[in-house]
């Protein structure tokens, strides 16, 4: 494991053996497709409190959360490192919402991930969801693809957050032909 360390938090992520197999489930009929991601997880003792996270207007309406460190593996195990800067979303905290978000990973097979979306509308709260449609240039399935963020925010102040990713070609409502998975910290 690795500890990820900031005056206001602490995180910590890292990677179960090479090759556990993960249950990706499809939406709404509960069955499922195995892939032989190695599992990365991640864990903070500072997470935001609900109540606090709602009264963080003063920080204003564009506010940018980056990554600055993380896990990632693709459907053959080969496991991945998640660069500064390459995961980021940003945040109203005067509207209450995820408004855009980033996303662009160079993969252990030479795959590049891109996906970016603006004017997202999402709900400000721990453990929010955003889908992103774009491209995976060198994917042997084809360019089409989607994309996800799972994320809670850590510190008292919203400091930074800690989530997981995941992108894979096809749709996520189907099984996928290739894909990556994730854990990231953030700061802001």
């Amino acid at each position: 494991t690795q500890t990820v360390s900031d005056p206001a938090f602490t995180a910590h992520i890292g990677r179960w053996d090479a090759n556990i197999v993960s249950r990706f489930f499809e939406p709404g009929d509960g069955a499922g497709v195995d892939f032989p991601l190695a599992t990365e997880f991640g864990y903070s003792t500072d997470r935001t409190p609900d109540a606090q996270l709602a009264n963080l207007s003063g920080l204003g309406a564009s506010v940018n959360f980056s990554s600055v460190h993380g896990f990632g593996s693709d459907e053959l195990g080969q496991g991945f490192v998640i660069g500064a800067g390459i995961l980021q979303f940003d945040v109203d905290f005067v509207g209450m919402q995820i408004t855009q978000a980033f996303f662009n990973v160079n993969d252990n097979q030479g795959r590049q991930w891109f996906f970016s979306g603006s004017g997202l509308g999402v709900s400000l709260e721990n453990d929010f969801f955003v889908g992103l449609s774009g491209t995976c240039s060198g994917c042997a399935s084809g360019s089409s693809a989607e994309a996800y963020f799972n994320t809670t925010f850590v510190g008292a102040q919203a400091e930074g957050a800690l989530g997981s990713f995941g992108a894979q070609t096809g749709t996520l409502s189907v099984d996928a032909l290739e894909a990556i998975a994730g854990i990231a910290v953030y700061k802001r």
